[in-house]
């Protein structure tokens, strides 16, 4: 997941251009861009759901 936003310390990549025309003179907030890995994506959530689906629907094998 990409995010943009105004951090205390530099963490990705430091946005020069948006730190200029927003934050001209101020050191306080870093305008920054970054990846953050989530494990929350559509693959995921589609394993999720079959494995509960199975989970519900499996019997135990009987001799």
């Amino acid at each position: 997941m990409r995010h943009e936003e105004a951090l205390r310390v530099v963490r990705g990549r430091l946005q020069v251009d948006r730190q200029f025309t927003r934050r001209f003179g101020l050191l306080d907030r870093l305008e920054c861009r970054y990846d953050d890995r989530s494990g929350d994506i559509d693959d995921n959530r589609l394993c999720a759901a079959a494995l509960q689906l199975a989970a519900r629907t499996a019997q135990a094998e009987q001799h």
